[in-house]
């Protein structure tokens, strides 16, 4: 509830103070861009991290165990790739205030308006992304299932 009147009353400010009429359309569309690049950049950064790939693997040779050992489930892979491509505007506006705090209320608000833009399009991106992660784990358990309930692999060994 604080952080939402914090919210409230930067955006009031900054409506108040005009100083949302001077910022260039070109440059709210560089940020929206460069805020886009920002969070698909982490989220496939950490998909990579934590799902690691073992490239160095010839057909015959197993996989290395120092890399079998950094490869995360799939249901932590997706947590590890929220965690780290999301960000939540109370981390960011408190710290924002209180650096700024001897400035003008229109200046703090233009500093807040690349963190509201963010945070918007995280939730987006994540709405989309969640359908392709869903996909992705239903696929993960019936490839399991089907390799369970094949009759072709020996359980007796």
């Amino acid at each position: 509830l604080i952080l939402l009147i914090l919210v409230w009353s930067i955006l009031c400010n900054l409506f108040q103070s005009k100083l949302l009429s001077t910022i260039n359309n070109l440059d709210l569309v560089i940020l929206i861009l460069l805020n886009t690049f920002i969070y698909f950049f982490f989220s496939f950064l950490s998909l990579f991290i934590s799902r690691l790939p073992n490239l160095f693997i010839c057909r015959k040779q197993k996989q290395i165990k120092f890399i079998q050992r950094w490869r995360f489930s799939h249901e932590n892979t997706i947590a590890f790739m929220f965690s780290s491509s999301t960000k939540t505007l109370a981390q960011g506006i408190p710290l924002i205030t209180s650096v700024f705090a001897n400035s003008s209320q229109g200046f703090i608000g233009i500093l807040t308006i690349p963190l509201i833009l963010y945070f918007v399009q995280q939730l987006i991106f994540a709405s989309i992304q969640v359908i392709f992660l869903k996909r992705w784990i239903k696929q993960y358990y019936s490839n399991k299932n089907e390799l369970i309930n094949s009759p072709n692999i020996v359980t007796n060994i």
